[in-house]
């Protein structure tokens, strides 16, 4: 009898111990199988070609070329583009690219042109280019100089009016009884900025020029378009 329920005793703790065994969750890897099983290494990505730095940067030249770069203007739109006029009035004394100076006064709706007398005595003189326009104009090309005048009293005798072309040329330009405009044309010789000067109307009577104020209602300055 006790044969028995030691028999009994030992079945029922082998049957407890391959219970326990088959629901434990930690799995042992022996050595043998570490050494021919799987690796458990991540497996890194190869690298299936060398780039080519050369390929690099050609494909940023494709990318660089496929942007949108922003043209630089040709020389015909930079010369279409450019300041060509100027001009001055009583109401606008400035203007972009041009000054003026006047030897005279100034009211609203005129410049007046005076005689700029030095001297005393029997040694009195006039300086006949007292007004000047500052600006800076393009060597070689044709320009008009338009002053529109007035208020003028003119004797008898050749009337004028001389301009000073940076201190290297003069012009005398020829001034009418009761004319309304003088007209000047030249062609530019200087680089960079300069002076046109100018002066009052001198009236050549017996005994020498006399010289004449008037009226400068408005000064402008045009570039020609060159002749075909």
């Amino acid at each position: 009898m006790k044969r028995l329920s030691i028999l009994a005793l030992t079945l029922i703790c082998l049957t407890i111990l391959e219970a326990k065994a088959q629901f434990t969750t930690n799995k042992k890897i022996t050595t043998n199988q570490l050494k021919t099983g799987t690796s458990l290494t991540p497996k890194l990505p190869t690298i299936a070609e060398r780039v080519d730095p050369k390929s690099l940067r050609d494909k940023k030249i494709e990318q660089l070329t496929g942007s949108a770069i922003p043209t630089l203007p040709t020389e015909e739109e930079l010369e279409r583009n450019r300041i060509k006029s100027w001009e001055i009035t009583p109401a606008r004394p400035v203007t972009t690219g041009m000054s003026i100076e006047i030897y005279g006064r100034y009211r609203q709706d005129a410049f007046t042109i005076l005689p700029d007398f030095q001297g005393r005595g029997e040694n009195i003189r006039f300086w006949p280019n007292s007004n000047q326009l500052n600006l800076s104009l393009q060597p070689g090309k044709d320009y008009k100089l338009t002053m529109s005048i007035g208020n003028h009293l003119l004797g008898v005798g050749g009337n004028s009016i001389f301009f000073d072309m940076g201190g290297n040329q003069t012009y005398q330009v020829e001034v009418k009884s009761g004319q309304r405009e003088v007209v000047f044309f030249f062609t530019n010789q200087i680089s960079g900025n300069q002076t046109i000067a100018w002066g009052p109307i001198l009236n050549n009577i017996v005994g020498g020029p006399n010289p004449v104020s008037y009226d400068l209602f408005s000064v402008k300055i045009e570039e020609l378009a060159p002749a075909k």
